[in-house]
């Protein structure tokens, strides 16, 4: 078996994001998700329609909101998402059965931290046409587009990792999703706060912690591209954030599969 391919883990968690939590709605239910989905469509034509008829300081002031709020969505959600898949799996007695299959390690944790991407990646999906309008019609920097979608990826999988790894450690949901948010508080908001008394100690350059915080990495990020002020630091900023942003997130599914297997063979 493979990560992708025929793994049930994975074809499982993708079909408990996606499918409705309550069935047997009948015809009813049906034409209401009709109705409501026409109506979502309607709204997200108008304001692309909207986007891309108005003027342009309207399109540029609109992309740091949509492309902010991404991120304090993905921040949220990712972590809270992957903080139940091991957790909920021991609390209903079936994680010890899941991992006397034939399953690996690598396709039983792997497979969760991918499936549980499906809600950012949809928010994301969704979110394009708006960000694509907003560099059309604005007539922003065409690298901003593919730089801020990859960055919100990474941000996502980093997340995404992070939750899990709590999920693999706790032994309940509870205990997981409590810690995986404390953790995120910690590089969106603990970072500002050490970098402030940091910066009132030693002066006013900013220390390299608050280089993990990911609202002020996308700022930099969005700052060098529109070539800004701070060329060289907001430089350093973003190589820093797409480099050592994946290293921690494989970093920290390296060490669960090495437990894992450790548990395992145990």
């Amino acid at each position: 078996m493979g990560i992708f391919s025929n793994n049930p883990v994975l074809e499982r968690e993708m079909r408990g994001r996606l499918r409705l939590r309550r069935r047997g709605a009948g015809k009813s239910f049906f034409w209401v998700a009709i109705i409501l989905t026409a109506v979502i469509f309607y709204f997200y034509a108008r304001g692309l329609a909207g986007l891309f008829g108005g003027p342009r300081q309207d399109a540029r002031e609109f992309w740091p909101l949509l492309s902010y709020g991404l991120l304090v969505i993905i921040v949220l959600l990712a972590p809270a998402l992957t903080a139940t898949a091991i957790t909920t799996e021991r609390e209903q007695q079936t994680w010890d059965t899941l991992t006397s299959t034939r399953l690996t390690g690598s396709e039983i944790l792997l497979g969760k931290w991918l499936a549980r991407q499906t809600i950012p990646a949809v928010l994301i999906f969704l979110a394009c046409p708006y960000l694509v309008g907003c560099v059309i019609r604005g007539q922003m920097d065409p690298l901003l587009l593919p730089a801020t979608l990859a960055f919100l990826v990474i941000t996502s999988l980093f997340y995404g990792a992070l939750g899990l790894l709590c999920s693999y450690q706790a032994k309940r949901t509870v205990a997981a999703t409590a810690t995986a948010l404390t953790c995120m508080a910690f590089f969106c908001l603990g970072t500002s706060l050490i970098a402030s008394v940091v910066m009132i100690l030693n002066g006013p350059r900013d220390p390299a912690v608050l280089w993990l915080n990911p609202f002020y990495a996308l700022s930099a990020l969005q700052n060098l591209l529109n070539h800004s002020y701070q060329m060289e630091q907001n430089t350093s900023i973003v190589w820093f954030y797409f480099l050592v942003v994946p290293t921690l997130t494989a970093a920290m599914l390296l060490f669960m599969l090495r437990r894992y297997r450790q548990a395992v063979r145990g």
